[in-house]
């Protein structure tokens, strides 16, 4: 009887333990967009903008935008102002000044910290739509009062596609109205 109750035991055990490693490979975020882009010497000066540039084919679906800020543990700042000029395939353009947080108000680290780094994922634009179809270009340039900002070591920007699709998001929009 002990035996079979070990038996049974291992059994439930090896399943829970394949059941976690597939948990944990299909957790593996696959992106619709990743690329990160490196500052020299962590240093972020006005004529160094960071641009990103991808295409968006699906016009119906729904992405989440995130800009990852990895940036140096003894960084001085709470934020980090930024200008992001965002250009359309049909070659517009919108501009947009934002303020990057990357601690809160007490000076403690948002995000994930070691003792030498620290990355902040924002949620930049969640929900976002796209109406064209073709190339977009996102442009960040740093807008602060310093002509260079030292200690921000890398910008990542990643683009999602979200779990709901465009006419669930019309949809929510119409209930709020």
């Amino acid at each position: 009887m002990a035996d079979k109750i070990r038996t049974m035991k291992k059994r439930i055990t090896n399943k829970m333990l394949l059941f976690l490693a597939f948990c944990s490979l299909t957790a593996c975020q696959s992106y619709y967009y990743d690329e990160t882009k490196e500052l020299k010497a962590a240093v972020w000066t006005y004529q160094n903008p960071i641009n990103f540039d991808f295409k968006i084919e699906d016009t119906t679906t729904v992405y989440n935008i995130y800009l990852e800020v990895e940036h140096s543990a003894e960084f001085p700042n709470q934020n980090i102002y930024a200008k992001v000029h965002v250009r359309f395939p049909d070659g517009k353009d919108r501009q947009q000044q934002v303020s990057l947080e990357l601690a809160d108000g007490r000076g403690e680290w948002l995000g994930k910290c070691s003792a030498k780094t620290c990355t902040r994922r924002l949620a930049f634009m969640p929900n976002a739509v796209f109406d064209q179809a073709g190339a977009y270009s996102m442009k960040f340039e740093q807008y602060t009062r310093n002509e260079s900002v030292e200690g921000i070591k890398s910008l990542r920007l990643i683009v999602e596609k979200a779990k709901i699709d465009k006419e669930e998001k019309n949809t929510k929009k119409d209930l709020k109205k």
